[in-house]
């Protein structure tokens, strides 16, 4: 949700003169950047106290849980990583230079997977079909990281505590 409202937010408030350069339709490098900034406040529990409550009690999400599951979040942050840059490589493999004849994808994502990842394939799953971002993005996903390390350098410089005055004011 947080991801997704990081997009509305790009399009909402971009102001150019040329609409083909605002909002999400700006270079790859940049466009996954506020929807993965968002993704902070959605781990944050200065804001997730202001909203997160127990369906039927109304008890405010515990700052105790919240540590427990960004703690868990950090633990695989590599097996993220890793899994970023594997999509990155298919796409480079589908969409860049094709040195060799056209090969099975099946195929492609099984090498792939077995030379670059530590994940076992599972034979029929086909899950590539499902990757939306590879029609999008041809040979561009490698972006994404981009992405990430923008979003990450910004929280960290700029958002991680500069939110303390936006939420006093909010008090207010």
């Amino acid at each position: 949700m947080f991801h997704e409202f990081g997009h509305a937010l790009h399009s909402l408030l971009s102001r150019t003169d040329y609409q083909h350069f605002s909002g999400t339709r700006v270079a790859l490098d940049l466009a996954e950047m506020p929807s993965n900034l968002f993704e902070y406040y959605a781990w944050d529990y200065r804001l997730l106290k202001r909203f997160a409550r127990h369906h039927s009690t109304g008890e405010i999400i515990p700052e105790k849980l919240v540590n427990s599951l960004q703690g868990a979040r950090n633990m695989f942050a590599a097996t993220e990583m890793q899994r970023q840059v594997f999509y990155a490589l298919i796409d480079q493999m589908i969409f860049g230079e094709q040195p060799e004849p056209a090969r099975d994808m099946s195929q492609l994502v099984y090498e792939l997977k077995r030379e670059h990842t530590s994940w076992n394939h599972v034979d029929g799953t086909h899950w590539h079909i499902r990757f939306s971002h590879l029609l999008n993005y041809g040979a561009g996903y490698y972006s994404y990281i981009y992405a990430k390390c923008f979003a990450s350098t910004i929280w960290q410089s700029i958002c991680e505590e500069d939110q303390r005055e936006v939420f006093q004011t909010w008090r207010s």
